[in-house]
């Protein structure tokens, strides 16, 4: 009887093991996340080229859309020009721009302002 007692103990002790091992295992094979963008890890001349250029102009002239680079734009509050692109921009599918996007666009609009 203690042997069947033994070798129930070590087929308990084994599955244990084995399955808390294909916990480690399946922990290291799991790829981490990918890093969230960032305002500043994002292209943001790129992103206004392909998202914003065909209405507000290449150099932000305006043209289907009004001029991004005029004094109405470059008084304006920087967290309201962000909450406005975030909200409504790119016309064609107004909120898809993620945080990261609006907040680059936004720091790309407001510096070309202050040239």
């Amino acid at each position: 009887m203690t042997k069947s007692l033994f070798g129930l103990v070590v087929a308990a002790a084994s599955i244990a093991l084995l399955g808390g091992g294909l916990d480690a295992v399946a922990a290291q094979s799991t790829p981490a996340p990918a890093a969230a963008a960032t305002p500043a890890s994002i292209d943001a001349a790129a992103l206004y080229k392909s998202h914003c250029a065909a209405c507000h102009g290449d150099k932000l002239q305006g043209g289907g859309g009004p001029a991004l680079i005029s004094p109405a734009i470059a008084g304006q509050d920087a967290a309201d020009l962000n909450s406005t692109i975030k909200q409504t921009m790119p016309l064609t599918n107004p909120g898809s721009l993620s945080d990261a996007e609006a907040a680059a666009l936004t720091g790309f609009i407001v510096a070309q302002n202050k040239h």
